[in-house]
């Protein structure tokens, strides 16, 4: 009987470099050693490319030493389409570059932010301490233990960057006030006492009203359980769950 001829894959290399196995516990779709590889999810290989200098090539502002450094794209600066710029956090110092060709290192923005403006008390250095980044409607966000939230936002008629500190506020879910009158307005002849009225003004404020639209609700308003957000009013106000 003729035998019929078949191929194997003897090794995919799927499951990456491995350097604690030994050669007869060896798994299958694996590596034992690599030189100068890109390992990639399909088991594909690339060769690691060695580290040039940029042509043209320029230098930045300051000097590196031993802070910790984070960087991150941001794609869409202000809510503008094709600007992106590189934001590198260095010292106690962010920095900036225009990412609008190959060549980075010579395309230093001349702003910059001081992180130390916002520096809080305790064990943090700002210079020993990563950073987070994230993008909110074209505004740059960044987190980090060793200083309070901030935004970043780039005018560019102006070509300034400027940031803030976030303002974080809570919001209750639950109504500390008599809902028998939260069809009258704040202030409006109708709320019993001084402590009602406190209690209503807080309810209504935390629900998101603002005078003028519960001025013009209360005149129309036929129901009580007729309620309404009238939305944020600060991109950066942070909803979370607090209590009664």
């Amino acid at each position: 009987m003729p035998q019929a001829i078949t191929q194997k894959v003897v090794n995919t290399f799927v499951k990456g470099l491995i350097t604690e196995a030994t050669p007869l516990t060896f798994p299958e779709d694996a590596s034992l050693d690599e030189l100068n590889c890109d390992l990639r999810r399909t088991g594909a290989r690339r060769r690691r490319l060695a580290v040039a200098m940029e042509s043209p090539a320029g230098e930045s502002t300051f000097t590196m030493g031993d802070e910790h450094i984070s960087t991150f794209v941001w794609e869409n600066v202000s809510g503008i389409a094709g600007l992106d710029l590189l934001a590198l956090h260095k010292g106690e110092t962010l920095y900036f570059y225009r990412l609008d060709g190959p060549d980075i290192s010579g395309k230093q923005s001349t702003f910059s932010i001081d992180l130390n403006q916002y520096n809080v008390s305790n064990s943090f250095p700002i210079s020993e301490s990563p950073i987070q980044f994230a993008t909110i409607k074209g505004y740059l966000v960044l987190v980090s233990p060793a200083f309070d939230a901030i935004y970043v936002q780039y005018n560019s008629i102006l070509e300034q960057m400027t940031s803030a500190q976030i303002e974080f506020r809570v919001r209750d879910f639950h109504f500390i006030g008599s809902p028998s009158k939260y069809s009258v307005a704040v202030n409006q002849t109708g709320v019993e006492s001084d402590s009602q009225s406190i209690k209503r003004r807080y309810d209504t404020y935390n629900a998101g009203w603002l005078e003028a639209p519960l001025l013009a609700y209360s005149s129309a308003a036929t129901s009580e359980d007729t309620k309404k957000d009238s939305g944020f009013q600060n991109d950066f106000i942070v909803e979370n769950s607090g209590g009664e």
